[in-house]
This record gives C-alpha cells, structure tokens and sequence, in this order.
C-alpha cells in the first residue's frame, strides 16, 4: 500500500495530499452515457415515456379547449333562441313587482281606513249595546206581566 503525503499548516491537523496522476475531464453528459444494452433500453423507455405523457397532455388541452368552444357556441345560439323569451319574461317580472307594490299601498290605505272607521264607530257600537240592553229589559218585563191597552180615539 502506498503512503498518502500528507501537510500540516502549522495549526497541528495534518490533511492529506490526494492528487490524480492524470487531469480528466468531467462532463455531465459523458458520465449519464450508458454503459451498457439495459440502460440505454432504460433510458430510451424513458425518453418513450415522457413523449408519451407530452403527447397525452397536448390531447387532454387540445380536446377541452375544442369542448369549450363548443359548448360556448352552444350557449351563444340557445341565448339567441331565448333572447326574446327572456326580454318577455323580465317584462313581466317587473309587472308583477309593480302589481305587487300597488297591493301593499292599497292594503296600507285600507288598513289606515279600518282603523278610522273602527275608531269613529266605537261610542255607536257602545250606545247600541246599551240600547239592546234596555230594549232586552223591557221585554223581559212585558213577559212576565204582559198587559195590553188599547185605546180609540185620538
């Protein structure tokens, strides 16, 4: 075995001198050449691969992109079916809001008028009672003695 030179900076650690014998070049690309038939199978099944997916997902954008734009055509020509239903159905809509609102301004104002009348009515409705009562007296006392008068003349 051979001895590793090694050198100390003066600090007490000693490092060790490991110098190639030959300069090499490094480069990426030479050190992923495979070696042999199964990595280049590997590699190429790879590269297969991801073609493959590039191939499957250009598809996948190419297909929805046409459905979208069919399906936006589509709804273009059914809203230009519908446009004039549409136009109708808003008119009436903002009909019945105005219908809806005369209601409640008609069934402010008879509420208004319900409680006037029910405010002025009150004392008749009371003195009418009070005369039922006196009236419902009366016959209760022609029924127990009825007496009858009759007079001629003037």
């Amino acid at each position: 075995m051979r001895e590793v030179p090694r050198i100390s900076l003066g600090t007490g650690r000693q490092f060790r001198l490991d110098l190639p014998l030959s300069v090499e070049t490094h480069h990426p690309l030479h050190e992923c050449k495979p070696n042999n038939d199964l990595q280049r199978q590997t590699v190429r099944l790879q590269f297969a691969k991801e073609v493959l997916l590039v191939l499957v997902l250009a598809f996948l954008v190419l297909s929805l992109t046409f459905t979208a734009f069919r399906v936006a055509s589509g709804m273009d020509s059914y809203y230009v079916l519908l446009q004039p239903y549409i136009g109708e159905m808003s008119n009436h809509s903002l009909q019945i809001m105005r219908h809806a609102d005369v209601s409640a301004q008609h069934l402010e104002l008879l509420m208004q008028q319900t409680a006037a009348t029910a405010a002025a009515s009150l004392p008749e409705i009371e003195s009418s009672v009070n005369r039922s009562a006196a009236m419902v007296s009366r016959l209760e006392s022609f029924a127990a003695h009825p007496t009858v008068q009759l007079s001629m003349g003037a």
